[in-house]
């Protein structure tokens, strides 16, 4: 993540030197401010939380996964509580993402949970 550009950088790795190479078309945008990201158990999607928008984007990752494509409707508001969107995790199974929400109070932490429907849209549970 590129947290001052609002994007997140893929890269290919070279599996004989582990040299990084930067993936085509990357970086790739995301909502303000991004700050934690997770793969799906599938690996066939990509989740960025982002702190200044309280919001996820939500990507499909190409079959060499090295491209992103942004799902439809995305990125896909939390919480109406909280100022941001500070992790994610998502649950073996892939059907539910865990979203702490940062609130005024830095020692409190309310937290959001959204079913992801077939990992396009994001709906309570």
């Amino acid at each position: 993540m590129n947290n001052g550009f609002n994007n997140v950088s893929a890269y290919t790795i070279n599996s004989n030197t582990g040299v990084l190479t930067a993936a085509t078309g990357s970086p790739f945008a995301t909502a303000t401010l991004p700050i934690a990201t997770t793969l799906h158990p599938t690996g066939q999607f990509l989740y960025v939380t982002s702190d200044g928008t309280n919001k996820v984007s939500a990507y499909t990752l190409s079959a060499n996964g090295c491209a992103l494509s942004p799902i439809t409707s995305s990125p896909f508001a939390v919480s109406a509580a909280g100022n941001g969107a500070v992790d994610i995790a998502i649950e073996p199974h892939g059907r539910f993402a865990y979203v702490p929400n940062e609130v005024t109070e830095p020692s409190q932490h309310s937290r959001s949970i959204k079913r992801v429907a077939r990992c396009r849209r994001s709906a309570a549970p």
